[in-house]
Formats: structure tokens, sequence, C-alpha cells
């Protein structure tokens, strides 16, 4: 989990990727009246922690233990769960926009709130009545149009011409190499299965031949 953690705060929370995140179980969270259960929250250590601990955390990322351990649970749902909790997590900054210290010179940090607080009737009464809707729809469009591409999106597209890679191999990728794998796929499944297929990016391969000597390595592992 700490891999995960370290790996998306490189990939897409550089802002506060100085700061010191801890994971932590929850185990009695309820749902509430509405059906509805608390996957994740995103705690901010108060002021007065980080002034009595000098190895106090700035953040505590706390998850509900049986959805991360469900079996029946994706890593590509993990991940959007660590992820969703870290967009929490934001630097405090000063009328000029540059990060705010504390008298001790440490980054004051901050909870983020989310992008979207509406009811889906009132959306599909209304459509995009105010900012944070038009903010929220334009993304949903940009994850739909041809040139973006998505983890799944490429993962299926791989798939269909013969590649079969898991998504923790594709999220490392580049948008620019993401780009091209699915150039490369679209080319390949033009081509059929006996055409003259386009040279495979350098990355796919490597990609590929690493889940070939991972699944190599797990067939001779001598049975217990």
């Amino acid at each position: 989990m700490y891999a995960l953690l370290a790996e998306l705060l490189e990939s897409h929370h550089t802002d506060v990727a100085g700061a010191r995140f801890a994971l932590a179980w929850h185990l009695g969270w309820k749902r509430d009246v509405d059906g509805r259960v608390t996957l994740g929250l995103c705690h901010k250590v108060s002021n007065l922690d980080r002034e009595l601990h000098a190895s106090a955390f700035d953040f505590v990322i706390i998850l509900r233990r049986e959805y991360w351990t469900d079996p029946l649970v994706t890593e590509l749902q993990r991940r959007a769960l660590l992820d969703h909790e870290l967009c929490h997590a934001a630097v405090k900054v000063d009328d000029h926009g540059d990060p705010l210290r504390d008298e001790c010179g440490r980054v004051v940090y901050r909870i983020r709130r989310h992008d979207l607080e509406e009811f889906g009737e009132i959306a599909g009464r209304y459509g995009c009545w105010k900012r944070d809707l038009e903010t929220f729809a334009k993304q949903l469009d940009r994850a739909r149009t041809p040139e973006y591409v998505g983890y799944i999106r490429l993962q299926q597209a791989l798939r269909a011409v013969g590649v079969e890679l898991e998504i923790d191999a594709i999220i490392v990728w580049s948008e620019a190499e993401r780009t091209e794998a699915l150039a490369w796929s679209t080319l390949a499944r033009q081509a059929g299965p006996d055409g003259l297929r386009p040279a495979i990016p350098e990355h796919v391969k490597i990609a590929t031949s690493r889940l070939e000597l991972a699944t190599v390595a797990v067939a001779t592992v001598p049975a217990v």
C-alpha cells in the first residue's frame, strides 16, 4: 500500500509529495440512513500534534479494511480509492499563490473539498447549472474523447490484438506512451491476423516480456 501511495504521489500529487502520510484501517464504519458507506477518509494532522511530535505525520488516510481486502475489489478500484483520498491533501497558499509556512518553517497543509457535490436527480433535471458541475462534465467529456487514452480503454484495445497486460503495467506509462500504444493497436487490428503488423512499441514489448517472465517464474515454482 505504501508503494502504491508513493507511486501516486510521484505521478499525480507532486504538490504534496513532501508531506508525510500514514495509512490506517477503519473497522467500524456503518452504512448511513441512505445506505451509503464510507470507503476512505483523509485526515489532516492537527498543528498541536505536529508541534508535540517531531516525527508526526501531516496526513492520515483511513481506509475501510472490509472494502480494501475484498477479493472482488480490483486493483484499479483500490488505486482509484487511494488516489481519491490523496486529492483531499493540498498545500495552503498565500495571496500570491506561494505555499504558506508556519513559525517553524514547515509547509502548511489543508483538506481540499470534492469538486462536485450535488444530487443526481438535480443534475438530471437542470443539467450543468453551476460551475462545479460544468468542470466535472468537462472532465468526463475529456475522458470520452478519442484523443484521451484511459487505462481501461487501452487495456481493451491491446487485448483485442492479443496483448494481455495488467492495468499495473499500463498505469506507469506516460500519456505519450499510452497514445503510441493505442495507435499501434489500432493499426495492428486493421492489419488483421494475417496482415503485416507495424513494429510493436518498445515499452509495450518490454511490458509483455516482463509479464511472460513472471508467468514462467510462477509456473516453475515447485509445489509445497
